[in-house]
């Protein structure tokens, strides 16, 4: 019941997830909660939300690293039988968050937190059945099957709108589903509206400033940043003109980064990490002394002196797109 204490809650939903971990390949009717969950969702709010913590409490409790036979087994047939149906439930919930008004604005925040982070714990799954740790390669190796979910531009819309009308969590979690979309291999190729979409959508928060002055917004868009891979297959795409508004506003924030005291050193390695491999990507003259070396070079020599630093600023990205 809802209105039992959240602690009991969770301990509950915890327990259900570790005997339906347990029970998963010897019997139908643990595999069949997902099935008996989408009740909690014609119910009431309180209930919605809840039915998604279930499920993102048994993903972590499936995603535990493997260190048997029989738990690698387990592993990949919940992967293979029950993952994608959670991550598609996610997603729904924010569809529906944009269609179906919720009164209650406290409530309607809970239950677009719950879908955003059940969404990024399925995608941040171990799919290689390796290691569960925390990578920085941003290379994520989801089967084919999740592809069609990952490349409609209508998702990618959405998530900029959550990040525009949320505050933290909310709107940093929104970027970091981008995130983890976006490290997905040929995302843009596999989906060339949605690859647009991305490049036009980091480009406005750019330009228009809004959430960057919230400390988690500003993070995820440096790690967003630090794995946006397709960055000069999608800028060369473009007209010339957009894509060296689009540097010279990454520049611009970059800098503008470097000279804060309030950024993190965490922060600043993924956009490092982004200026150098634009750096190794690059077709133009500019590729052979480091894009990612003149723009701290850049910084250091105009420090106080944002009109040169801008001046500075066209004149490498002039050389980087002849």
């Amino acid at each position: 019941s809802p209105s039992v204490p959240m602690y009991v809650v969770r301990a509950m939903t915890r327990l259900l997830s570790r005997v339906t971990k347990l029970g998963w390949l010897q019997c139908d009717v643990h595999r069949n909660i997902l099935a008996d969950l989408n009740k909690f969702y014609d119910s009431s709010v309180e209930h919605y939300i809840m039915g998604l913590q279930i499920k993102y409490d048994l993903v972590e409790e499936m995603d535990v690293p493997a260190q048997t036979r029989k738990e690698y087994v387990l592993k990949r047939h919940f992967l293979a039988s029950g993952l994608l149906n959670i991550f598609k439930t996610s997603l729904e919930t924010l569809q529906k968050l944009q269609t179906q008004m919720i009164p209650d604005s406290r409530r309607a925040s809970a239950l677009m937190d719950a879908a955003l982070q059940l969404s990024i714990r399925c995608l941040s799954y171990d799919f290689m059945g390796q290691s569960n740790e925390e990578s920085e390669s941003f290379f994520l190796p989801v089967p084919m099957q999740w592809k069609a979910e990952m490349k409609d531009p209508s998702l990618v819309d959405l998530l900029f709108r959550v990040y525009y009308e949320n505050r933290p969590p909310q709107s940093s979690r929104a970027l970091e589903l981008l995130m983890l979309f976006i490290s997905v291999p040929r995302f843009s190729l596999d989906g060339p509206a949605a690859g647009s979409r991305v490049f036009n959508g980091i480009k406005d928060i750019f330009r228009g400033g809004v959430g960057l002055d919230e400390r988690e917004n500003h993070q995820t868009v440096c790690k967003l940043l630090g794995a946006y891979r397709d960055l000069d297959l999608v800028g060369r795409s473009k007209k010339a003109s957009e894509y060296k508004e689009w540097l010279s506003l990454a520049a611009n924030f970059t800098i503008a980064s470097l000279k804060s005291v309030e950024t993190p050193t965490n922060s600043l390695h993924y956009l490092m990490l982004f200026w150098w491999r634009l750096s190794t990507q690059g077709k133009g003259p500019s590729t052979g002394s480091s894009l990612l070396a003149r723009i701290v070079a850049m910084h250091q020599t105009n420090n106080d002196d944002s009109e040169s630093q801008e001046k500075s600023s066209q004149s490498i990205i002039e050389e980087f797109i002849p």
